[in-house]
């Protein structure tokens, strides 16, 4: 008959996955708080402040478009096109094309 792992054993095994898991999360985490870091130094280098404004009330603060358009006396077609212009200039900020 097979021996059964003890129960310290076993603690241990899974204190040490929760470490592990944690220690995964924890460097997610900081790479979240990196990417949005550039992010936000990315929208605040935009020359427009039309642009600047929706990016940041858009992607920093969560505001839908309709949220966006009741604060800013701009259609939502307008800034719809608006944030997808400053989203082209940011990606090319962000990941500049090859050359």
């Amino acid at each position: 008959m097979p021996k059964s792992e003890s129960p310290v054993n076993r603690s241990e095994e899974l204190n040490v996955l929760i470490i592990d898991k944690s220690e995964k999360i924890y460097r997610e985490i900081q790479q979240l708080y990196k990417e949005r870091d550039e992010l936000v130094k990315a929208i605040e280098a935009l020359d427009d402040p039309v642009e600047n404004l929706i990016m940041r009330l858009y992607y920093i603060n969560g505001h839908s478009i309709k949220e966006i358009e009741r604060e800013l006396p701009l259609s939502r077609r307008a800034i719809f096109y608006t944030k997808e212009s400053a989203e082209e200039k940011i990606l090319h900020t962000l990941h500049p094309p090859a050359l």
